[in-house]
């Protein structure tokens, strides 16, 4: 008897404990949201390991002959990819030199590249674009596109090289 009544004493007093404990924890002040959207987001990396380490830029010149590789770190979320296409357009003229499709990181391509370590584990798109006579002589602005079935992403780097 004395044992029960003891159990009973000490339930009352650890619920009495765990209530007042209850009471006295802070109340949660931060708001928790969870983004639904569908979204693409891009943005033409700067920086590129083919043919040479280099920054794009007005004063930077590839020669012709050279295999260009251009990356597009990307993100998307609650979509599916479409479309991933760059385009190289003669900057004074505004004429169209080529569109490309854009490939994954996995591609097995990718493998041939020197890709810039600011890339490593950041999802990104590539092409490696053999620049001829086409663009010799030319201010090159690159364009790319990238569309789901919902969101879209362009991004634009004028005057991003020339060509000699």
């Amino acid at each position: 008897m004395k044992t029960i009544l003891n159990l009973v004493i000490a339930a009352i007093i650890s619920v009495a404990v765990i209530s007042c404990t209850k009471n006295q924890l802070p109340e949660n002040n931060f708001e928790t949201t969870v983004n639904n959207d569908p979204a693409i987001t891009s943005k033409i990396f700067t920086k590129t390991n083919d043919p040479a380490t280099m920054e794009f830029g007005a004063s930077t010149v590839i020669n012709t002959g050279a295999k260009l590789a251009i990356y597009l770190p990307y993100g998307i979320n609650k979509d599916i990819m479409q479309t991933s296409t760059i385009t190289l357009m003669d900057t004074n003229t505004e004429e169209i030199l080529g569109t490309f499709s854009l490939l994954p990181s996995t591609h097995s391509s990718a493998s041939t590249l020197h890709i810039p370590g600011d890339l490593a584990w950041v999802p990104f798109m590539f092409a490696a674009i053999d620049i001829d006579n086409n663009y010799t002589g030319r201010s090159i602005s690159i364009y790319t596109h990238l569309a789901g079935q919902y969101a879209v992403s362009d991004d634009v780097m004028p005057n991003a090289f020339s060509v000699q």
